[in-house]
């Protein structure tokens, strides 16, 4: 994508791009590094509960409120899913605000700033991105060598890491 994007829009030799991709200490983002049982108690999340994150920046690219809508209405539906958000960000109050204004649902859990995403990741069953722009999210990486699925559109970099259903 990034080297596409140079190329085209500022007329760059493509000889002379070379793309050096991120990576993620998969030591650490092991999927045995945290049991799943672990992680959702420290969440305080049920063992037997479907469990959807979305962890980034709240930010307008971002679209948290995406996930938060759709989180919304799926919560009043299905209480046996639950939906955490991890991340800061310029949007953060105003999810917040939006979380006050419904009661705050049990099943809707914003934890603000985060260490590290290997605990939710760890928790969670899939993870949900959400942006309208993109280059490669880390977060997508850590999922990964998390074996955390990932429900992610075709933006950016995105399709470069992530198979239509493979």
């Amino acid at each position: 994508y990034l080297k596409h994007y140079l190329e085209h829009s500022y007329q760059n030799d493509p000889s002379k791009i070379y793309v050096i991709h991120n990576g993620v200490d998969t030591n650490f983002f092991d999927p045995g590094s945290t049991s799943k049982l672990q992680a959702r108690k420290k969440l305080g999340l049920s063992q037997n509960a479907k469990v959807f994150c979305w962890i980034g920046r709240f930010s307008e690219e971002k679209q948290p409120e995406v996930f938060l809508d759709v989180a919304i209405k799926l919560s009043k539906l299905h209480k046996d899913i639950n939906f955490v958000m991890g991340g800061n960000g310029p949007l953060f109050q105003a999810i917040e605000a939006k979380l006050e204004q419904i009661g705050r649902p049990s099943n809707i859990i914003l934890l603000g700033q985060l260490e590290n995403a290997r605990d939710i990741l760890a928790a969670s069953d899939v993870l949900v991105v959400t942006s309208s722009m993109e280059g490669l999210p880390i977060v997508l990486l850590e999922a990964g060598s998390m074996c955390v699925p990932v429900f992610a559109p075709t933006v950016g970099g995105i399709p470069e890491f992530i198979k239509n259903r493979q």
